[in-house]
């Protein structure tokens, strides 16, 4: 399966979902330890911008099909763990959710073992069939890389 979605390359971490207008941001890159942790915030908003309180979501996590390619087609797949699928967005409009990055193999500073995660948010409830989902993406490194 194919997923597709907007982009947020900013390092700060916020994926904005609004009803209609939607972001995600992420921590940008997160070393693969086990313990390595990025917060990825969404944010949903209103037609006229102003926060959506108690707004349901469902956080996804894709990789592509070829982990050395990655502008392969993403597939479904849990890497790591999300401290929740299904947040809700508090009074500011906001969910916040850890990611914890998986325990991967010492690296050769390859740059083929470096996985991108997309996580992606997607309203639900009682009718989001034609919500697109957006997502932010995370790049995990594996242990021994230097990072630039």
């Amino acid at each position: 399966m194919q997923h597709g979605g907007d982009h947020d390359p900013r390092a700060d971490g916020t994926l904005d979902l609004r009803p209609r207008h939607q972001r995600v941001d992420h921590a940008g890159r997160a070393a693969q330890d086990g313990q390595s942790t990025a917060r990825v915030t969404v944010l949903v908003t209103n037609e006229t911008g102003q926060p959506v309180a108690g707004f349901p979501l469902r956080l996804d996590m894709w990789v592509p099909s070829n982990s050395h390619v990655p502008t392969s087609p993403l597939v479904l797949k849990d890497v790591g763990e999300l401290a929740t699928k299904f947040p809700v967005t508090g009074g500011d409009g906001r969910a916040h959710v850890t990611y914890t990055a998986p325990l991967g193999a010492e690296s050769g500073n390859s740059g083929q073992d470096e996985i991108y995660l997309t996580i992606s948010a997607t309203p639900v409830g009682s009718d989001y069939s034609a919500a697109l989902p957006r997502s932010a993406r995370i790049r995990l490194v594996p242990l021994g890389t230097i990072i630039q």
